[in-house]
């Protein structure tokens, strides 16, 4: 079922319901191991959909832990460096599942992927993918909870946690502060108080343009503290001027 499922979805067939057409498909059968014409058919729609609720919390954490375990066999030897990409994708369920009220939707599944990357290999590497599903407010910002644990087996490594502004919140920031060797970029969104510190160095990138006619990438970095830190926190700023004009500075605490 775990081939079944994956060749679907790699085919473009997200939805479990194609499972009635697929199921039949000689293509499909043989990517799943099966004969084309003497086996039978493959799991229908429900079986596959109970399939993929039935994990738990406990699967979901033993995954990580053998994606872990891969890892360090795919990757043996000393590193200097673990980079630690971090996403989440925000799939909201419809009414009516179980996970969403019939009358409104309060609740978000969010999926929170994590790709290792060892500075000097080719490839990333699939650390975990998580799902938790709880109140979070919409958009960045939400209250997303991660414990990054590559760290375990690689004590002399350094730990480069990276993600976007969905992680930014103060809970996080503490935690990787509290970890040895582990640094830290992270996306953050935009306020008045960041747009009058960065301003100058906007005009610079203007002037510069105007002079030479080609696009300026400029940074900058300065301490901020945000009315929710406890402690004020270095922010790398990046502006960029083209022929379209000033393009929306970007901000990340490290």
């Amino acid at each position: 079922m775990v081939r079944q499922r994956l060749f679907a979805i790699a085919q473009g067939y997200e939805d479990n319901n194609d499972a009635a057409t697929l199921a039949k498909d000689p293509a499909f059968k043989i990517m799943a191991g099966k004969a084309p014409e003497s086996d039978g058919d493959l799991a229908s729609q429900p079986t596959l959909s109970r399939f993929e609720n039935r994990a738990t919390a406990k699967d979901l954490r033993r995954l990580c832990d053998r994606l872990l375990e891969l890892y360090l066999k795919t990757h043996p030897g000393p590193r200097k460096v673990i980079v630690l990409d971090m996403d989440g994708t925000d799939d909201p369920p419809t009414a009516g599942s179980n996970s969403a009220s019939s009358t409104v939707i309060t609740k978000s599944t969010c999926i929170i992927r994590s790709w290792s990357l060892t500075v000097g290999t080719a490839s990333p590497w699939p650390r975990c993918c998580a799902q938790a599903t709880a109140i979070l407010p919409r958009g960045p910002g939400g209250a997303q909870k991660v414990d990054p644990e590559a760290a375990a087996g690689l004590s002399k490594a350094l730990i480069l946690f990276r993600a976007d502004a969905g992680f930014a919140v103060p809970a996080l920031y503490s935690y990787l502060e509290d970890q040895s060797e582990t640094r830290y970029v992270i996306g953050f969104i935009t306020n008045n108080r960041l747009l009058a510190e960065t301003a100058p160095l906007l005009s610079k990138a203007q002037r510069q343009y105007q002079e030479t006619g080609e696009k300026q990438r400029l940074f900058t970095s300065f301490s901020y503290q945000a009315d929710s830190w406890d402690q004020p926190r270095r922010i790398i700023a990046k502006v960029e001027y083209t022929h379209l004009g000033p393009i929306s500075a970007s901000w990340s605490p490290t």
